[in-house]
């Protein structure tokens, strides 16, 4: 009876080992090379500086995702993470400028490690569309003249991409332009 006994508290306790380590997504920013931007030390959502891509995928538990392919001729700008609770619920917004800085258009992809702003807009209907990216991920599409969003979630993550026009209106193409940006974000 106590070598069941044992055996049984054994087992337990290699489960409980096996589930308490942290998932990737929730392990903790490295902060050391990054600058705190917020006024407020013990608040959240805490913001960052804007740092190259290299530097915030090696302060973040998760790597920055960011389209393959863009509607215009573009290049990422500077990364923004921002840590929404406990270096552990963080997001991160890059920026891509097109190269042609006369063209009135960007986009910009944020990637979030907790439900937040995709969850929050499926929750609240704050949608117009329900589509999908070329792989069959359900995605959400928003949309006016001169902007279009797109968040899907997958794998514990949320993604959004948003296209605008920073004058005047997006081409006629935009909504199925960010749906082939979106598709062809890596899934890391």
């Amino acid at each position: 009876m106590l070598k069941r006994m044992m055996g049984l508290f054994s087992i337990v306790l290699l489960l409980l080992a096996g589930c308490s380590e942290d998932k990737p997504e929730l392990k903790p920013l490295k902060d050391k090379l990054l600058e705190l931007q917020s006024r407020e030390k013990d608040g959240y959502p805490k913001y960052y500086a804007a740092v190259e891509k290299k530097v915030a995928e090696k302060a973040l538990p998760f790597p920055v995702s960011l389209p393959k392919t863009y509607p215009f001729k573009g290049k990422a700008a500077q990364s923004v993470i921002t840590d929404w609770g406990k270096k552990k619920k963080l997001s991160v917004e890059t920026g891509i400028l097109p190269v042609k800085e006369e063209l009135p258009y960007y986009m910009a992809m944020y990637t979030f490690n907790h439900p937040n702003k995709v969850s929050q807009s499926i929750k609240d209907k704050q949608y117009d569309d329900i589509t999908e990216l070329e792989d069959g991920t359900e995605a959400y599409m928003t949309s006016n003249d001169s902007y279009v969003s797109v968040g899907w979630q997958e794998d514990g993550y949320e993604y959004l991409l948003e296209y605008a026009a920073s004058s005047g209106t997006l081409p006629k193409s935009a909504k199925k332009d960010v749906l082939k940006a979106a598709s062809s974000v890596p899934n890391d």
